[in-house]
């Protein structure tokens, strides 16, 4: 890994979509579904999901709901593990997940739980020894609460943790909760992240649980700035 970095921590925790696993096919037909039961405009209500909680998601349509926002929220996610609910592991994934402890890291998701369990599942992955979805929390990434609970869930202050995400209400989210931050430009470009590190995918970062994770990233090189823009 030439001009990488290693830096130590005493927890780990991943986001999942974009981190982990790649369901944009999955997440993108879910809200056009979505979007069609209620004659609500797709490419607007897809601009807002990216790691946001779907129930805050429905909330912001409320008012152009013909129906409770509870009762769609339900019908959405009755359809996600039921119609959409394949996923595929970005490079990387599998082979650092292989090589995780038992203990010390964590799943910290704007998903529900049901849904990511569904989808960790299609994609042959193991339980996380600590699993953060949107029931866990009265307040969904940008806000803190994600990734403080996660922490306190491993015991671990979360200034000596080392978030890894792709987006910026999650790496908002990560950074106000006080933990440090690795970015993949998964989904977005370098400009739009900040982040205290940076790794095209996974396949840049290699873990060693040596009494607590040495992190090694290898930076994009100059023209990996992240996903072409359209």
């Amino acid at each position: 890994m030439s001009g990488a970095r290693t830096v130590r921590a005493a927890g780990l925790l991943f986001d999942n979509d974009g981190v982990l696993v790649d369901s944009t096919a999955a997440v993108e037909g879910s809200w056009r579904a979505f979007a069609s039961w209620y004659d609500l405009p797709a490419e607007d209500v897809l601009e807002r999901v990216h790691g946001r909680r779907s129930r805050d998601v429905i909330a912001h349509y409320a008012s152009r709901l013909p129906v409770a926002p509870e009762e769609a929220f339900a019908r959405y996610i009755d359809a996600c593990i039921r119609e959409f609910v394949q996923v595929d592991l970005l490079p990387g994934t599998a082979d650092l997940v292989a090589t995780l402890p038992a203990h010390g890291w964590a799943v910290v998701t704007s998903g529900t739980k049901v849904v990511t369990q569904a989808r960790w599942a299609a994609a042959g992955l193991p339980d996380s020894p600590v699993l953060i979805t949107a029931e866990d929390v009265s307040a969904g990434k940008p806000k803190p609460d994600p990734y403080r609970t996660a922490a306190e869930r491993l015991r671990i202050d979360a200034a000596n943790c080392l978030a890894v995400e792709d987006s910026p209400a999650g790496l908002t989210s990560a950074r106000e909760a006080g933990c440090k931050t690795l970015a993949l430009l998964t989904t977005h470009q370098r400009g739009e992240l900040d982040a205290d590190l940076f790794a095209v995918d996974l396949s840049g970062v290699r873990v060693s649980d040596n009494g607590g994770f040495e992190v090694t990233v290898s930076p994009p090189t100059p023209g990996e700035s992240g996903p072409a823009a359209e």
